[in-house]
């Protein structure tokens, strides 16, 4: 656990110790009646029988003593509670929270020395409550010993019990000068200040990490606004880290021995190597869009709508790339044989530049990525043209668009194309579009939106429909067995947004793994 953590773990356990002990004195009245009522039930009897009476005499002195034992009991609880008080500050100070603490709350040593003197002495006096006790018992200390006198020469020993009793007293009396002292040893080891923490001078620590990051009353307003979407979130994190958390299973040993023997062109070979590759990409691009969800969830929850809607552009495209690539496992090769191409654009920019980089990536380096991108570049599919009938090499990986994808994955999800993917490039990047989104009109001209709330809540419940649609992808096509988990994730949904959906009704994703 970190340091502050800790720090922050006894500053409420010793908050807590403070409020008990003043409730502790309670707790002795307990003797305190009994003892003063035996007391009264003496003086009755002895008035009743006359003479002598050593039982006065033996129970007089128990009650002092009793009453003694109160002060003291008082005047431990008082010195406890100013040390606690102490500790309190000192972690404080610590945790460098002194701006937020009430301006009669001590904050360094010399200020609680000069608080708990009398008459230039050190002295701890008991705090609130605690002090009348302690006054209470002084006072029935005094009153034993008057009604005692007050027998006259009949009481047996009566020197004996006024001079006891005076002597308690005044020990209880002069209590919290003994206690002062004591506390005053406590706040000398302290030294002048608390300049000093971990060994270390103010100027050399490092600055205190906060206890927490983010927009904190756009987090408040988030949590009451999707109390239903939260308290669903966790079932939902529980299905799709099943999917997502799991042994990915390698290709089928005995089909691949099966096709050793077969050329690399072969058609069995290349639907093999085709589905292989497709299965390991939907997983990666399924676990990647799961990462933008909890991003948006969190950009969302601070009220940064417009940054979650860059996120979920981000998680529409790898759930369309990857139901596409479900559909069409062919395309599975020359997508994830074009990251050569993209490295070596990546680091020809990134060299021209920081030339510092050419000794990291020198040219022998360079020279094995461009054979590697030009070798990944002759593997790409290939089409006719229509008027010289020569082969045009296709420049991305597919020559087909996102929103075109999306209309042969599912039509429900191109009618989102608009709303979340446009929207989110509009963000993205830097354009007029994206500008006029972030402003808004008042009386006395436009005004930015600093915060997003509204594009937060529209960002969270196209997130969790991309989501479900994700597990339902996910489950299909791996063969997951998920089914009625997924249905009452679908049924949870319909009660948040009311907005119908199910599983069959998102398209016809029906592509399985082989």
């Amino acid at each position: 656990m970190a340091e502050s953590s800790i720090a922050e773990t006894m500053h409420g356990a010793l908050l807590e110790a403070l409020r008990h002990r003043e409730q502790e004195i309670f707790s002795y009245l307990a003797i305190l009646v009994p003892a003063l009522g035996g007391f009264l039930w003496l003086l009755l009897h002895r008035s009743a029988g006359g003479g002598e009476d050593l039982a006065l005499f033996a129970g007089t002195l128990g009650t002092l003593l009793l009453l003694f034992l109160g002060v003291g009991y008082s005047l431990t609880l008082g010195y406890n509670f100013r040390y606690v008080t102490f500790q309190l500050a000192k972690i404080e100070n610590h945790l460098q929270v002194e701006n937020v603490i009430l301006q009669g709350w001590p904050r360094s040593p010399q200020v609680f020395r000069t608080q708990y003197r009398l008459w230039g002495f050190a002295y701890c006096a008991p705090p609130e409550m605690i002090k009348i006790f302690w006054g209470a018992f002084l006072i029935g200390m005094l009153w034993v010993i008057g009604v005692y006198w007050s027998i006259g020469s009949s009481a047996p020993h009566r020197g004996i019990v006024v001079s006891v009793g005076g002597a308690l007293f005044l020990s209880g009396l002069g209590g919290p000068f003994w206690f002062g002292k004591k506390l005053d040893r406590l706040f000398s080891r302290e030294g002048d200040g608390w300049k000093e923490r971990n060994g270390k001078a103010d100027d050399q620590q490092p600055p205190m990490v906060p206890v927490g990051v983010g927009n904190a009353p756009a987090q408040r307003r988030f949590i009451l606004r999707h109390q239903r979407f939260l308290a669903e979130y966790p079932k939902l994190f529980e299905l799709y880290s099943k999917m997502f958390i799991r042994t990915v299973e390698p290709p089928d040993e005995s089909e691949r021995q099966a096709l050793l023997h077969l050329p690399d062109n072969d058609p069995a070979v290349i639907a093999f190597e085709d589905r292989s590759t497709a299965n390991a990409l939907i997983f990666y691009l399924g676990r990647m869009a799961a990462d933008d969800f909890g991003e948006i969830l969190e950009l969302g929850g601070n009220g940064a709508g417009f940054a979650a809607f860059i996120h979920l552009r981000s998680m529409y495209e790898r759930l369309i790339t990857a139901m596409y690539l479900a559909k069409k496992p062919s395309e599975a090769r020359v997508f994830a044989e074009n990251s050569p191409i993209y490295k070596l654009n990546y680091l020809t920019r990134l060299r021209e530049l920081i030339p510092e980089l050419k000794t990291r990536y020198d040219d022998a380096f360079m020279d094995q990525v461009r054979k590697d991108a030009e070798a990944a570049k002759a593997t790409k599919k290939q089409s006719v043209c229509s008027k010289c009938r020569q082969p045009i090499t296709n420049e991305a990986w597919t020559r087909v668009s996102l929103d075109v994808m999306a209309r042969e994955v599912d039509s429900d999800l191109e009618k989102l194309y608009g709303p979340i993917y446009i929207e989110g490039t509009c963000q993205a990047h830097a354009n007029s579009l994206g500008i006029e989104r972030r402003l808004f009109e008042t009386e006395n001209g436009y005004q930015y939106k600093d915060i997003s709330e509204d594009e937060a809540a529209l960002a969270i419940q196209f997130a969790h429909r991309l989501m479900l649609r994700l597990v339902v992808m996910q489950n299909n096509y791996f063969k997951l067995n998920h089914d009625d988990e997924v249905q009452l994730r679908y049924t949870a949904y319909n009660a948040i947004w009311s907005t119908p959906s199910s599983p069959s009704s998102e398209g016809e994703d029906q592509h399985e793994v082989h």
